[in-house]
């Protein structure tokens, strides 16, 4: 046994043992009830290690979910609440701690993914405007600046291609409006200039999102 006892050994063995009986150290009944004590408070110790083993073995699969993140949390819980002589006993306490770094690695992917979401949501409505084209690029920056594994939680993606793409079709229709608005005679309905379709209504050249410029 080590010279070094823990406290709670100590505290035991000073019942059986007093100060001025140390001399007797070696009576066989006292040796006896302290073998018994050591024995005791080994197999005890073993016990507790073995609930906080059982605990980090439940937390199972890494998953950033509710549920496995109480996993780790109630088994963070018990080796925490362990002695020192007991922790050393958990012979799989580095599966915690990879535990612990893995789920914060998915909970800062989730999290940085989601606010690409945000900025691909609030895209709304495609229009041909300045505003709706600073939406766009805002939303491409943040997914492109995501490494792989959290471009792959995006799950809007195909809005942001999508308005990318309707932008582009507007601008593309938009080449060559402002040469034929300058013509002198401006007539009512729907006209091919440079291969692109313009709009006249009352007078007035209807834009690409339908409405009075």
């Amino acid at each position: 046994y080590s010279t070094t006892f823990p406290s709670e050994i100590y505290r035991k063995c000073k019942l059986i043992v007093p100060d001025d009986n140390v001399n007797d150290y070696k009576n066989a009944d006292i040796w006896e009830k302290f073998t018994n004590i050591i024995s005791e408070l080994v197999a005890i110790n073993a016990e507790v290690a073995k609930g906080v083993e059982d605990k980090i073995n439940a937390i199972g699969k890494v998953e950033y979910t509710d549920a496995c993140m109480k996993n780790i949390i109630v088994a963070r819980t018990a080796y925490d609440a362990l002695s020192k002589d007991q922790q050393a006993l958990v012979t799989n306490y580095s599966k915690l701690t990879d535990a612990e770094k893995k789920y914060d690695a998915l909970k800062n992917n989730a999290e940085a993914a989601k606010v690409v979401e945000d900025k691909i949501n609030a895209i709304g409505k495609v229009e041909y405007t300045d505003a709706c084209k600073k939406n766009i690029d805002a939303a491409r920056m943040a997914y492109d600046a995501l490494t792989n594994d959290q471009q792959s939680l995006v799950k809007n993606l195909n809005i942001l291609i999508n308005a990318e793409q309707m932008y582009n079709k507007f601008a593309e229709d938009a080449t060559g409006i402002d040469e034929f608005i300058n013509a002198e005679d401006l007539k009512n309905g729907k006209f091919i200039v440079n291969g692109k379709l313009i709009i006249i209504k009352n007078n007035k050249k209807i834009n690409i999102n339908g409405l009075p410029e």
